[in-house]
């Protein structure tokens, strides 16, 4: 029961703007390869050559993991990009309440960092620690195109909901176009699995 009873409940809800078409495509990965550099294309949403059908790095992978054991072990996942001013922005939204639309309405104009890195590690007879966060999401520029003086040209922006490397990744393909509210009914992509599809915006 209620106390005091019959209460005033305020609920705010995030108005709907201009959501878009976008590719979006939820993925859980495996790397296909230690040590090595391994790109992952936003637009065909596979690895890049030789290890899926990809063509361009927007996202690369660098996955290292010294494993002693199965309980103890180092591993760390760096994520670059392949051109100057591409970048990430992490944001924390928390994952199972609030707003399906969890991201700005824009991704930034600036403030990209070119690296992220994300690790875990254990010892013998201790748990397991990680910098991995349930609430932790991005914003990204990828594609970016800068002229001989180093201004800005054109490029891509996106986000991401999850941490690596299970994620939902949104794409704008639009050049220049920070917009980010995706419309789940207008995907660019055709023929995913249900469990590739994106109903969040």
């Amino acid at each position: 029961r209620w106390q005091p009873w019959n209460p005033t409940i305020e609920i705010v809800f995030r108005k709907i703007e201009k959501p878009i078409a976008m590719y979006a495509k939820k993925v859980d990965l495996a790397m296909p390869a230690f040590e090595v550099p391994v790109g992952f294309d936003l637009v065909i949403g596979e690895w890049v050559a030789p290890y899926g059908k990809g063509k361009t790095s927007d996202l690369v992978f660098t996955a290292h993991l010294q494993q002693r054991s199965k309980k103890d072990y180092d591993y760390e996942l760096a994520v670059t990009f392949s051109n100057a001013e591409d970048g990430l922005q992490p944001f924390e939204a928390p994952p199972f309440y609030g707003s399906e639309l969890k991201s700005p309405r824009l991704a930034p104009e600036n403030g990209y960092l070119p690296e992220w890195k994300q690790w875990r590690k254990r010892a013998p007879g201790k748990a397991e620690a990680s910098n991995v966060s349930e609430s932790r999401n991005y914003l990204f520029r990828v594609r970016t195109v800068l002229d001989d003086k180093g201004k800005l040209v054109s490029a891509l922006y996106g986000k991401i909901y999850g941490d690596f490397l299970r994620f939902t990744y949104y794409l704008n393909s639009t050049a220049n176009d920070r917009n980010i509210e995706f419309d789940p009914k207008q995907s660019l992509y055709e023929g995913l699995r249900e469990t590739e599809r994106v109903r969040e915006p």
